[in-house]
């Protein structure tokens, strides 16, 4: 049976998802965040499929300050973060706040105030949920 030379490629090159994901913390430890960035991109490929590792690089496009012109990598966050939903069914408070931050950067504000709403319904304790929610009803209510 012959294996495509695509999924060859793939398996030549493919680590453990931790290994990456040290790759990545370590280069943000340096303030290497391009090198980061390159790093999860790669891991990406790998696993499309991880709700986990989706929200955290959707977290890391929305709210990396050393990242360039983080504004260009909304796009990005939304598609990642609404597949960790999806993937997840809903059920995970940190994705449900992901997504909530990317559809508001994105100018969907009432759609992230309902979302927040429903991470803060899964994750009461978590006083982070909270303040964004309140940012994003603030932001709603001045018609942004």
């Amino acid at each position: 049976m012959k294996v495509s030379k695509k999924l060859a490629d793939l398996r030549k090159d493919y680590m453990p998802l931790a290994l990456y994901l040290s790759r990545a913390g370590r280069a943000l430890k340096k303030g290497e965040t391009a090198k980061a960035l390159e790093v999860y991109r790669e891991a990406l490929r790998h696993y499309p499929e991880d709700a986990t590792f989706l929200n955290d690089f959707a977290w890391f496009l929305l709210t990396e300050e050393g990242l360039k012109d983080r504004k260009r990598y909304v796009p990005l966050a939304l598609k990642l973060a609404r597949k960790a939903v999806a993937l997840d069914g809903g059920r995970n408070p940190n994705s449900l706040d992901t997504l909530a931050l990317a559809l508001f950067e994105s100018g969907k504000v009432r759609e992230a105030v309902s979302l927040q709403e429903k991470a803060v319904g899964l994750g009461p304790r978590d006083q982070s949920f909270r303040e964004r929610l309140d940012r994003y009803r603030r932001a709603l209510s001045q018609g942004k």
